[in-house]
């Protein structure tokens, strides 16, 4: 029995696409972090009365360590996520825990930035782009979150020999023939 997410794809191209959304989403969040190193530039200098603003701009490199941490993490995403596509073309379900363990604690930080936006909702939907953002931000946690359920789907199958319904005990039920005495 091969077991499908939504009804239309098997579970192992469900993971397959969880896969390939992830480096999609990596990628994407790679470029932005590339396009802020590259273009922010943070003034540095004062103002001066008698001769008009005297601005020098130079990059505070401190104020983009989140950037570099982002860097790194969504970098690591795609070295994991390389390990799923191994572990999917060799079905090797060790191969998938690194993906969904590192899925898994990306969705929790995720989970603790949303909260934190939603704290301040009142100032958030001031914006136009800011409120697009926390909406797309929710939009990707959702996302996230089918795609950790489909891979665990996906590896129970693999570690029960094509079935993803795991048993919730070991307890074997009693041969019919002994439940009609």
């Amino acid at each position: 029995m091969v077991g499908v997410c939504c009804g239309c794809w098997n579970l192992r191209q469900w993971t397959i696409a969880c896969g390939v959304w992830s480096v999609v989403l990596s990628i994407i969040y790679l470029s932005l972090a590339a396009w802020i190193m590259i273009s922010i530039e943070i003034p540095v200098g004062r103002a001066d009365s008698t001769y008009g603003v005297q601005v020098q701009h130079s990059v505070n490199y401190t104020k983009l360590i989140p950037t570099y941490i982002s860097v790194g993490i969504y970098g690591l995403w795609i070295i994991v996520t390389v390990l799923l596509f191994v572990g999917v073309a060799k079905e090797t379900p060790g191969l998938l825990w690194p993906w969904f363990i590192y899925t898994i604690v990306s969705e929790v930080l995720q989970g603790i930035a949303i909260i934190w936006y939603f704290t301040f909702i009142a100032v958030l939907f001031l914006s136009w782009y800011l409120a697009v953002t926390f909406l797309i931000a929710v939009a990707v946690f959702q996302v996230n979150i089918y795609a950790l359920i489909c891979v665990q789907f996906y590896i129970r199958e693999l570690r029960n020999g094509g079935n993803p319904q795991l048993p919730l005990h070991n307890v074997s039920e009693p041969p019919m023939e002994q439940m009609d005495n």
